[in-house]
């Protein structure tokens, strides 16, 4: 999971026999016999390691690591039976069962339905996939809401991990509430709770040949923390704190030979700069025990988690990790607090501070928001983004500037602050252009006069509000936050639809699986006869589905046209390469799984790169040598199998038939080659440039691309398989509306792309909203040559309805081509 969370048997053997020192049991007549106090140590030795372990980690993984002791456990007692652990981590892995039917209902994928009937052949578990069937509305109603009173009896039926079976597949972002039920049945409710950041307890653990070291997270610096721990320890005078750079190496030698002797605390800070320096770090720590140190003698690091810090002291240490902190009212709070303790609290005169705190505090909470906006994922922003205490104070800064230089009473220039604040000092880490227009969007609700009128409201939901009263003391605003800001946080203040909550839920939820699988141990040739003929079947079974290459020699006449200079026109190229890239793909997949059934019967060594593409398949994941020459995913292998087929149909369909009615836009590896070929077909029609040609987007009330009501395009193409994040299309309105009620994302009709010339006398769209479309959910993509995204295709101008602009842009609505099942 994380290069820092190495650990050794040695440190595992001190823990042991500090658990065993540190738990007592009681005398005389109530002694516990030698079972049960075998069972009380395994008790207290299975937290301590949770304890131990989870202060080292970070947030994130705390969960898994819970999650992963709590299944362990369940599967010696034997609640977990082997078929469902396996399950649990890679569904079907593309195994389509002899008797395979139909999924019952749009709403379920073919994806998603393999992997709900081959629950079938797990041992143990009820018929569900019959039972959906029978009665598709109960359990239409479950996968709209998976907290519902009085669910089917058969999900009832199921045990926690059942549940959490079935759920990864069916709902899954309603998986990662259920394995943290899952972990409280199996291990109690301490085991849920993240320990605290405590000095105390890692300087407890520690010896004078056992270094503390603090893993750092963009944004913190836990120095102060450890000044004061110090101090109350009484070695405020007896302290040494020396941070790291190029040519502090000797110094720091000094201070650790010095300290031994004389047993003060040497802290060394930010040793992740000084990687050249790591290999005598690691000398030195080794050779403490040889150096026979002062029992007061401690050794601290701070690092972030980076490769170059030497694992043989991570595996001797005491680990803790410090991290900004979670939620927006912890970080609206913390922010607040270190304004007030500097000079800014009371840079401005006495004639202006009520505005100026009230300013300080829309700030502040501008500052949260950005950060807290991170953990809804793509909705939030396409790249999270490491902003920090410095971005606040140099925008506080200019704030203060511009307070200071206007006259009492007069308003300040808003669009200049909107500009230095949002574009400059927020904006220069922003590398997204689509993250830099929802930046600069969202700052002008805190950078507005409305931030100076008290009780004014800065989401809708009303939960964020303006002080109606000034605050004569720093003490004064920390307590307003703490009685009048909501605990939990509310999509709202981010802009967002409160459905986002079940994408962030959805995103958890992938993410805990996704750190499951990746610490399971690594397929072998060499394992089970079970396993190595588990293996084979998959193997065998994706064999018999993988489709026969597009035959180009049966391609219709106008398949591959060329134009009266004799080159290929434009569509017919792309399709050209569309099918040439899918055939080479078919050609490596099938080699790869050929190649297996040879090493896996003994007739063949096996490579490190099949191993590998082994492990994947076992796991139920897309080996990456395949997304190599293929295209990104995010899909497990059963879900991409079912995605690959469709894509290669479409293809075949357009070789064999001519260019189709319509383009399933998500089929295509480079969709933006395809787009670019409407436009260059468009341009030489009309002799037009082709940077002056841009497009006009056409939604029609059709979603059936087979539907013949369709008009013919006499410039332009029509695309199908869009669907839509952030906001729904409305049919009968023709424009963008608010998401239905649990709704994450939702079908896009067919859409016409015209090409318009921008040279031409048209008037400028109004009241629309500019919604890029990207090739997958996750938006994320590497900055091409022109500086825009990979995963980014196109922009659209849609009609916003009775919304703005703002608005879709604080939902971070955008389309999505190819939307994960």
């Amino acid at each position: 999971l994380n290069h820092t969370y190495q650990t050794s048997l040695v440190s595992f053997v001190a823990q042991l026999y500090a658990t065993m020192s540190g738990t007592t049991s009681p005398s005389g007549p109530a002694r516990l016999s030698v079972t049960e106090r075998c069972m009380t140590l395994v008790d207290a030795l299975t937290y301590d390691t949770y304890c131990t372990v989870s202060r080292g980690m970070f947030e994130k993984d705390k969960r898994t690591f819970a999650f992963l002791i709590a299944s362990r456990v369940a599967i010696v007692k034997g609640d977990i039976a082997d078929s469902q652990w396996q399950y649990f981590l890679r569904g079907a892995r593309g195994v389509v069962l002899p008797n395979a039917t139909d999924p019952p209902a749009e709403w379920i994928s073919d994806a998603v339905w393999e992997d709900i009937e081959f629950l079938r052949e797990v041992k143990g578990f009820p018929p569900v996939s019959s039972a959906i069937a029978a009665n598709i509305d109960d359990w239409k109603e479950l996968w709209d809401d998976p907290s519902m009173a009085l669910p089917p009896v058969e999900y009832r039926l199921m045990s926690t991990f059942q549940k959490l079976m079935f759920l990864r597949t069916f709902k899954p972002e309603a998986a990662f509430k259920v394995a943290t039920q899952f972990t409280d049945d199996q291990l109690g409710t301490r085991f849920v709770r993240s320990p605290e950041f405590n000095l105390g307890s890692c300087f407890e653990r520690s010896s004078p040949t056992t270094p503390v070291v603090l893993i750092l997270s963009e944004g913190t610096d836990p120095t102060s923390m450890f000044e004061e721990f110090a101090t109350k320890s009484g070695y405020g005078n007896k302290r040494h704190m020396l941070s790291l750079g190029q040519g502090q190496g000797p110094k720091a030698e000094k201070l650790v030979t010095e300290a031994v002797r004389t047993g003060h605390w040497v802290y060394l800070q930010n040793c992740h700069v000084y990687s050249a320096w790591m290999p005598a770090l690691e000398e030195l720590v080794e050779s403490l025990p040889e150096m026979r140190p002062h029992a007061d003698f401690r050794l601290w690091l701070t690092t972030l988690p980076v490769t170059s810090f030497p694992i043989a002291v991570l595996q001797l240490s005491v680990k803790v990790t410090k991290e900004p902190p979670a939620g927006l009212k912890a970080n609206f709070s913390d922010t607040v607090a270190s304004l007030a303790q500097s000079a800014l609290w009371t840079a401005v005169s006495p004639a202006k501070r009520d505005n100026w705190h009230r300013m300080l505090f829309s700030m502040s909470l501008f500052h949260a928001s950005v950060l807290q906006r991170r953990r809804f994922g793509p909705l939030g922003w396409n790249t999270p983004y490491e902003w920090n205490s410095g971005d606040l104070n140099a925008s506080v800064k200019a704030l203060r500037g511009f307070v200071e230089d206007s006259p009492t009473g007069a308003e300040l220039p808003w669009t200049s602050l909107h500009y230095l604040i949002g574009s400059i000092n927020y904006g220069g880490r922003v590398t997204d252009q689509w993250d830099t227009r929802c930046l600069e969007s969202r700052v002008q609700p805190f950078l507005s006069e409305n931030a100076l009128r008290p009780g004014h409201s800065f989401s809708v939901d009303g939960s964020y509000k303006v002080p109606t009263k000034p605050f004569p003391t720093p003490a004064d605003a920390l307590k307003y936050i703490e009685e009048q800001v909501p605990a939990q946080d509310t999509p709202a203040l981010f802009g967002l639809h409160d459905n986002a909550e079940l994408a962030y839920q959805a995103q958890l939820s992938t993410f805990l699986l996704q750190s499951v699988v990746s610490v399971q141990p690594r397929a072998s040739t060499s394992a089970g006869g079970g396993q190595r003929n588990e293996s084979l079947d998959a193997i065998a079974d994706l064999l018999i589905r993988l489709p026969e290459p597009i035959d180009r020699t049966a391609a219709h006449p106008t398949t591959y046209e060329y134009g009266a200079d004799g080159t290929m026109t434009p569509l017919s190229a792309v399709a050209l390469q569309e099918v040439e890239r899918f055939n080479a793909t078919l050609s490596t997949i099938r080699g790869t799984l050929e190649e297996l059934q040879l090493c896996l019967t003994g007739v063949t060594a096996i490579s490190d790169a099949l191993e590998t593409a082994l492990d994947d398949i076992n796991k139920g994941k897309v080996p990456e040598a395949w997304i190599r020459v293929s295209y990104a995913s995010t899909r497990g292998l059963s879900a991409w199998f079912v995605d690959f087929g469709q894509r290669i149909e479409f293809f075949r369909d357009w070789n064999e038939g001519g260019a189709p009615p319509s383009f399933w836009l998500g089929g295509f590896v480079f969709p933006q080659g395809f787009l670019t070929a409407v436009l260059q077909t468009y341009s030489r029609q009309h002799r037009v440039a082709l940077d002056g040609i841009g497009w006009k987007a056409v939604v029609s009330a059709d979603f059936d691309r087979f539907d013949n009501a369709l008009e013919w395009l006499p410039d332009g193409v029509y695309v199908y398989g869009l669907s839509v994040e952030g906001a729904r299309w409305d049919v009968e309105g023709r424009c963008m509306a608010e998401q239905l009620p649990r709704q994450v994302s939702s079908k896009m009709p067919i859409v016409a792309l015209i090409p318009i010339s921008s040279t031409k006398d048209t008037p400028a769209p109004t009241n629309t909203y500019e919604c890029p479309t990207y090739k997958s959910s996750t938006r994320r993509g590497t900055l091409s040559t022109t500086g825009i995204s990979t995963n980014f295709i196109v922009s659209l101008e849609l009609d916003c309805g009775s919304g703005t602009p703002d608005l879709w842009i604080g939902r971070g609505a955008a389309l999505i081509a190819s939307p994960t099942d």
